[in-house]
């Protein structure tokens, strides 16, 4: 095989455990067994430990004090840390695409497109096409700042804010604040407004932190996060 091509089991073993761990049907602390992995998928252990040590490098999986492969452990100050590197990459990143002459008219009209499939979303009970479209609000800025360090830097960032995403569940008007946030957003880029633009992505990320604080310290609305994550756990997938 050569060396630009991807062993398609280390890619099955790691998009099985990443899936697992991001919809929670491996939860944080959990043990990760390469052998159960590997048996399940009925393929080798090599693959099997390949992609466990990419998602090692991706912060989804850690050894404990007792040296035992476990799914990371998630916190409050886990998710605002990451949403403060978030925030100050993404101004970087409309910083840049300032600095290249800003949006093309395509690019205007394919962010147009995503904030009304959005919208959309919003009407209906697909929870998973809400955050998809949050997400490709996000990565879609991301990839007209024409920046790979950035880019990778971000998603990997956003693997392990895809954990805690089902949080935000438990407040629902966070969604609507969201995508009218990131309305805002698009209004300051179309206007080539370096400065609103920077200061609608800190608004965006601020409340985004505490609503995630609100949450965990909030009994009733912690106690809703807390069924909300049982759900997740116990219900089966298809």
């Amino acid at each position: 095989m050569k060396n630009n091509e991807k062993n398609p089991s280390v890619e099955t073993a790691y998009n099985t455990i990443k899936d697992q761990i991001i919809s929670f049907v491996l939860y944080p602390e959990t043990p990760v067994s390469d052998s159960k992995v590997a048996k399940d998928l009925g393929i080798s252990r090599a693959p099997v430990r390949e992609a466990i040590i990419r998602l090692q490098m991706e912060g989804l999986i850690t050894t404990n004090e007792k040296g035992k492969l476990i799914v990371s452990p998630i916190s409050l100050e886990d998710v605002i840390d990451i949403l403060s590197v978030r925030k100050a990459l993404e101004g970087e990143a409309i910083r840049r695409i300032s600095k290249n002459g800003w949006l093309s008219a395509a690019q205007e009209k394919e962010l147009q497109k995503i904030l009304q499939n959005h919208q959309k979303a919003l009407t209906t009970i697909a929870t998973s096409d809400i955050y998809q479209y949050d997400e490709i609000f996000h990565t879609t800025l991301i990839d007209y700042a024409g920046s790979p360090r950035i880019k990778t830097i971000i998603n990997n960032m956003r693997l392990q804010m895809q954990r805690a995403r089902w949080l935000n569940i438990a407040n629902p008007a966070r969604e609507y604040d969201s995508l009218n946030e990131h309305k805002e957003v698009f209004k300051n880029i179309v206007s080539h407004d370096l400065e609103s633009t920077i200061n609608a992505i800190r608004t965006h990320f601020n409340n985004g932190s505490e609503s995630f604080y609100k949450i965990l310290n909030d009994r009733d609305m912690r106690a809703v996060a807390s069924a909300i994550q049982s759900f997740y756990i116990t219900s089966p997938r298809s």
